[in-house]
């Protein structure tokens, strides 16, 4: 059991630091560019739950919006300090705080308010957290690949394909904020 547990992490957490040649995460290149601002992803999630906090109340009161819309406010502020800030660095404990807020996070967003839906915690219509719970199973590809290709980064010369899975990875919260809209825009404002 042990063996498959540690096979599991190693597939989603790399420990070393990262050993292209060369990877400037700073480079007005559109794959850096998005990289750098992909983890602000998490901030405008928080924002757009704290500006319909009325409205998510109103389909699963029992839910801690507020302290959810809180948590991932500042999750993008983390990502840009742990990914951009501390990229190629081996700073322990940011790392380990990104890494702990990331899989509290993602196990909250991605498991416990799909299955609120699915087990009729929440009034959303049942499409809703199915969509949610498939976009989770996307970025956790997205996370694996990007897992990936840091494992071989002492094969390769560019970043670029990590710059875009990561960044990738941290698009879970905007697709999120999307399907919120569209669907808010269905159920509650009668837009669609």
């Amino acid at each position: 059991m042990y063996m498959y547990m540690e096979r599991l992490y190693d597939m989603f957490i790399y420990n070393d630091v990262n050993k292209y040649g060369s990877c400037d995460v700073m480079k007005n290149t559109p794959v850096a560019i998005f990289y750098r601002l992909s983890g602000f992803f998490y901030t405008i999630l928080g924002i757009l739950v704290f500006v319909l906090l009325k409205d998510f109340k109103k389909y699963d009161p029992n839910f801690p919006w507020f302290a959810y819309a809180c948590m991932e406010f500042f999750h993008g502020f983390l990502i840009y300090k742990s990914d951009v800030m501390n990229f190629g660095k081996k700073d322990e404990l940011i790392k380990m705080t990104d890494r702990v807020y990331s899989f509290v996070g993602m196990f909250i967003t991605w498991i416990i308010i799909s299955f609120r839906g699915f087990l009729g915690y929440s009034k959303f219509p049942v499409i809703y957290p199915l969509i949610h719970f498939i976009f989770g199973f996307i970025a956790m590809y997205a996370k694996y690949r990007s897992t990936k290709e840091l494992r071989d980064s002492s094969k390769k010369m560019s970043c670029d394909k990590y710059l875009f899975w990561h960044g990738f990875w941290h698009c879970y919260p905007l697709f999120g904020c999307c399907y919120i809209l569209i669907m808010f825009s269905k159920i509650e404002w009668n837009l669609l």
